[in-house]
């Protein structure tokens, strides 16, 4: 196999990856030369990335070649053989939804509690590019047969990548269909949507004259950068893709996003980049333009991308006003909007753009005050969540089920913190004035990160579950996490056991107010400690807020434990019976 001509060079701070064009594909891209941005400006990663690129484009010159000799064997196979893994599982599915075996009533929860994590499994996998080594197991005797038709030893590699990447790709899309049904969203599969959304979709062969186009763009999950054909140098400033990538590296090499702000984020500049246009350029967006993408998410229904609404560049604001009876939530839209405006601000003040063109008209104002968007939970509620009968039965063997609630309502400690706990995080503390208190250490020992610098305290439990929890924490390997069965997803150790409670609340508690949820458990303590006229600067170091005032920011911190003990701690006094 040819081996191509690259090298990476810095322009503007940001390495480019330089390709030559193989000299028999010139007339037909137009171009002896291949120019892309990296989207980095840290060399080692920038090698990384250029590696990778040059095995799409390996990939994409062998396309194109095998289209001028009418020979497209090894790619053709490649789609047939997805389209049948495709065929197959969602044929499978349906024999199992018609005999029972799936869609239950009574095991619906869980079946959707074991794709969810299927699903965060997968795209961790292929965000972090581990495609071969993930789906390489379900490669079947005939895939593998296929396979080695190739005779070339590192085409054959290439092929297996090829493969298992679009496998991957397959499998997510195949486990989010699966979810839909169960979840209502519609009443069927329809295969050739799914193949349509994974560009696997059955196609007429290309005329004699005609050439196929260039697919070098790896998918954005995939990791790569996107790789434009042909690409020339431009003074005209940066596109909206290479922005984005700037924008979020500023961000990350700040310190002001973790890994999970990204991928939180990353839906948001999804839908901007599909609606505005991932290649346009970044000083050429129109007021206009944003004003249009406001539009649209006025009409879109919630969880959209669920249901059927994968590209947004296609829509258009006429057609989905008054489309939806129930459309996002205001919170949601400012979300998309906000992130917007701040991407622009940060073209702004790079001079990239000569003013803003996300203004302040298009986002719509706050509809309340904070709290008003969380509620908490009423005696009554918390009678309901916590009955032995049903909260047990729904934790089931899980120590995170039946701990990560309870030590909510009782420390008002946030979700991920709780989650995150290492088993020598629960410790013994010999006080002056109450003895000895057994208390959870919240820090950021081994890397953990917590929401900001007032989440790093030590809180003391309750007596009513002090003791058993410290036995627990006790049978837990002292050099292991807390609850082990807890697996990172989205970059969050509380994605599987979030879900699964609010399923619980909703399905069995039948506590359908959208204003509660397992945060609720944290208003609910501020509330209760609001009632028993606890001091506010001690509330904000329990629950590790940034204080509202100067003052209480800057002497709130330090609280001995036996204080927050004596006047906090001990003036929760929740019936649960």
């Amino acid at each position: 196999m040819e081996v191509l001509l690259s090298f990476i060079r810095k322009r503007n701070r940001i390495y480019h990856l330089q390709v030559k064009v193989p000299s028999e594909l010139t007339d037909t891209l137009g171009s002896g030369d291949i120019s892309i941005s990296l989207g980095t400006g840290n060399k080692r990663k920038a090698g990384k990335l250029a590696e990778l690129a040059n095995v799409r484009y390996q990939l994409a010159f062998r396309e194109l070649r095998a289209a001028n000799k009418k020979d497209l064997k090894s790619m053709v196979n490649i789609k047939k053989l997805v389209r049948d893994y495709v065929k197959d599982d969602l044929a499978d599915f349906e024999l199992a939804q018609s005999l029972g075996k799936v869609g239950d009533s009574d095991t619906v929860d869980v079946e959707l509690e074991a794709l969810d994590v299927d699903l965060s499994h997968s795209r961790e996998a292929l965000s972090m590019r581990r495609h071969v080594s993930f789906m390489e197991p379900h490669l079947s005797p005939g895939m593998l047969q296929e396979l080695a038709t190739v005779t070339d030893p590192r085409e054959q590699a290439m092929d297996k990548a090829q493969l298992c990447y679009d496998m991957l790709r397959a499998r997510i899309r195949l486990v989010e269909a699966n979810i839909e049904q169960l979840t209502g969203h519609f009443s069927g599969h329809d295969v050739e949507t799914i193949l349509k959304d994974l560009g696997l979709q059955q196609q007429l062969q290309p005329l004699a004259n005609q050439q196929p186009a260039l697919d070098v763009n790896p998918s954005p999950a995939a990791g790569l950068p996107a790789v434009p054909m042909p690409v020339t140098d431009s003074p005209a400033g940066p596109t909206l893709s290479e922005l984005v990538d700037e924008f979020q590296r500023m961000k990350v090499d700040a310190g002001k996003w973790r890994e999970t702000t990204v991928m939180n984020h990353k839906p948001k500049l999804e839908a901007l980049m599909q609606v505005l246009g991932r290649e346009t350029l970044v000083n050429q967006i129109t007021v206009d333009q944003c004003r249009e993408f406001a539009r649209i998410l006025e009409g879109l229904p919630p969880s959209f991308s669920l249901k059927g609404y994968k590209d947004l560049g296609v829509l258009s604001s006429s057609e989905m006003a008054g489309k939806h009876t129930k459309t996002l939530d205001t919170k949601t839209k400012r979300e998309y909007l906000n992130l917007a405006r701040s991407l622009f601000d940060y073209a702004l003040q790079n001079e990239y753009i000569e003013k803003q063109v996300m203004i302040p008209g298009l986002i719509p104002p706050k509809k309340g005050n904070t709290r008003s968007l969380r509620s908490a939970y009423t005696a009554e509620d918390l009678k309901v969540i916590f009955n032995p009968k049903t909260f047990n039965k729904w934790a089931g063997d899980s120590p995170a089920r039946f701990w990560v609630p309870k030590l909510a309502l009782w420390t008002g400690g946030r979700l991920e913190e709780l989650s995150n706990l290492n088993a020598c995080d629960v410790m013994v503390v010999d006080t002056e004035t109450e003895g000895q208190l057994i208390c959870i250490d919240h820090n950021l020992d081994g890397g953990r990160t917590l929401k900001n610098q007032n989440a790093v305290r030590t809180i003391p439990l309750h007596p009513s579950i002090a003791k058993e929890f410290k036995a627990y924490a006790d049978s837990v390997p002292p050099t292991g996490r807390l609850f082990p069965e807890l697996s990172k997803a989205n970059g969050r150790y509380s994605h599987a056991l979030s879900k699964a409670f609010m399923r619980y609340l909703r399905v069995t508690c039948k506590i359908t107010d959208p204003k509660k949820n397992f945060h609720s458990l944290r208003h609910t303590v501020t509330d209760h400690l609001w009632k028993a006229q606890v001091m506010e600067s001690i509330i904000e170091e329990l629950l590790g807020r940034a204080g509202k005032s100067e003052t209480s920011r800057r002497y709130a911190k330090g609280y001995r434990t036996e204080t927050l003990y004596r006047e906090a701690v001990l003036k929760l006094d929740f019936k649960l019976a």
